[in-house]
């Protein structure tokens, strides 16, 4: 009659070795999700702030050309360059001073959405670890208990049998 109760109980251990696996599937698919989004976000944080490089870059050049206009040098003209360097210094030095500050705030500005956004990403990928460890950990369990109970049924099949004997 035992082995009747050792079997019950491994079927249902089967059931639950089945959803195990499913759910650790599904966690699975989701941490590579999980994962790639975060990979994702990476690089476009990478093109972004070579997008706002290239940009600073040329705001700067758009500096000194206005720059040399306003104080009537042509920038064209070698000769009109060496006669105003002190000029042609202080333009290029507030040119690259604008394209500093416009380089560092939009630094500033992805280095705080790169810490908020970048972080809330990883902490699901590691939600997500986390649970599949679990999952893979109960999955072990439930199979040792499995084998268990597949060698309680053998035992209590050969106690149950009838025992005929000669002596």
């Amino acid at each position: 009659m035992s082995f009747l109760l050792f079997a019950a109980r491994k079927m249902q251990l089967k059931r639950e070795i089945n959803a195990n696996s499913y759910e650790q599937i599904k966690i699975q698919d989701q941490l590579k999700a999980a994962q790639k989004r975060v990979s994702n976000f990476q690089e476009q944080m990478t093109q972004m702030k070579n997008m706002t490089s290239i940009f600073a870059r040329s705001l700067q050049a758009q500096a000194t050309v206005q720059g040399y206009q306003d104080a009537g040098i042509d920038y064209n003209n070698t000769q009109s360059l060496q006669d105003n360097s002190a000029k042609v210094s202080t333009i290029q030095q507030g040119a690259t001073a604008l394209a500093s500050t416009f380089q560092n705030v939009t630094d500033s500005i992805f280095t705080a959405v790169n810490n908020v956004q970048l972080e809330a990403l990883k902490a699901e990928s590691d939600r997500l670890d986390n649970k599949l460890t679990s999952l893979k950990t109960e999955g072990q369990l439930l199979s040792t208990e499995y084998q268990e109970y597949d060698q309680a049924i053998s035992s209590a099949v050969k106690e149950a049998a009838p025992k005929f004997g000669l002596a």
